[in-house]
């Protein structure tokens, strides 16, 4: 069964004809085109769906502000220690004793980490080009996630339903969900990195810039945006 049409049964409402995929491509169709704010990720919001209704639907404040699924893994992820460490190659380093420039070689959150013992909140200026998640970088969350993996990150409370639902989110191409835990503690890092009047300069496409805008805004504060710089490239 797709995983929307569960959603919608979770929900309380009936499905007819669940077992037939047809008619399961046929209801995903209809709301992607007449109510886009009920699918996202492909999945169901709920309060979005009851609204559309007109049903009732609690109304709490609780702020302004991005959410996706996996932000607790990936702040997670940003307070584990790591447990690489940085070794000289000696025979690639040329002038090492001289030389004010450094290549590292690994995974960019361990690196990140490594760098913050030793020049966080001094660097000048940083530049990253990440993923754009497009439909031909096939773009996949890459951190390890698993049941051991959740335990190890703290997460031993998470359900299994939860579980499922990160899973399936992490595997999916293009998911928003998945590109945004995977920003967020790199960036996060990046911040503690910056000096006072660091700045940093991010690459993106439209697939993600309005999230990446959200998600720096949160991490280096509204106030400290400068400017979009456009290139036309055709």
């Amino acid at each position: 069964m797709d995983k929307t049409i569960q959603e919608f049964i979770n929900a309380g409402f009936t499905v007819l004809s669940s077992d037939n995929d047809k008619e399961e491509n046929k209801l995903i169709k209809f709301l992607k085109e007449h109510y886009p704010n009920i699918i996202k990720d492909n999945e169901i919001n709920v309060q979005e769906l009851k609204t559309a209704v007109g049903l009732p639907v609690d109304e709490k404040v609780n702020g302004y502000g991005l959410n996706f699924v996996g932000r607790n893994v990936a702040r997670a992820r940003y307070a584990q220690k790591t447990n690489k460490e940085l070794k000289v190659n000696t025979e690639m380093s040329k002038n090492f004793d001289t030389t004010q420039n450094l290549v590292l070689k690994g995974d960019n959150l361990d690196c990140l980490k490594i760098l913050k013992n030793y020049y966080s909140g001094k660097i000048k200026c940083i530049y990253i080009d990440p993923p754009y998640n497009t439909g031909n970088d096939d773009f996949v969350y890459p951190d390890k996630f698993d049941k051991e993996e959740s335990e190890v990150l703290g997460l031993a409370n998470l359900s299994d339903d939860d579980f499922a639902r990160m899973v399936f989110t992490f595997k999916t191409k293009k998911s928003h969900s998945g590109w945004l835990a995977f920003m967020y503690p790199r960036l996060l890092l990046a911040r503690d990195l910056l000096s006072d009047d660091g700045v940093i300069f991010i690459s993106i496409d439209d697939n993600e810039q309005a999230n990446l805008k959200l998600l720096c805004d949160e991490i280096f504060g509204e106030e400290n945006f400068v400017a979009k710089l456009v290139w036309e490239n055709k």
